[in-house]
């Protein structure tokens, strides 16, 4: 993915954050983020192994403006499925339980990544279709 992204941009994917400790996230729910933008400890994606945030984050309104982080997220929906990653937090409080993060991606197998960029998912749809 990161090499298709440069070869499409001229600039490296940049990761920004990945794995995260239990204390790591106990302190962002403590100095920076409200409830509805971080996990607590224990319950961040960051911590599976399995996820990253891309580029720099503030807030999903400041980045989607963005016209350079805008054209990103844009291939990156269109185009993370193909190498296993989805955009784990897209449709807002009420489905995903967190505040949209264009910046956050989560690698999970082949036929969940495809299924979800079909059917337009999250991947707490992943859990609901599961437990139907």
């Amino acid at each position: 993915m990161a090499k298709q992204f440069f070869i499409k941009f001229g600039r490296p994917l940049i990761i920004k954050n990945a794995y995260r400790d239990y204390f790591f996230q106990k302190s962002l729910i403590d100095k920076w983020c409200d409830k509805l933008m971080c996990a607590k400890p224990w319950f961040s994606e960051h911590q599976s192994w399995l996820t990253v945030d891309l580029f720099d984050t503030s807030n999903n309104l400041s980045f989607m403006i963005d016209p350079e982080y805008n054209l990103y997220y844009k291939w990156l929906f269109d185009n993370a499925y193909k190498y296993w990653f989805i955009n784990s937090y897209n449709r807002w409080v009420l489905i995903d339980w967190y505040e949209i993060e264009p910046w956050h991606w989560r690698y999970v197998w082949k036929k969940i990544s495809n299924k979800l960029h079909i059917n337009w998912g999250t991947f707490s749809d992943l859990v609901l279709w599961m437990i139907r």
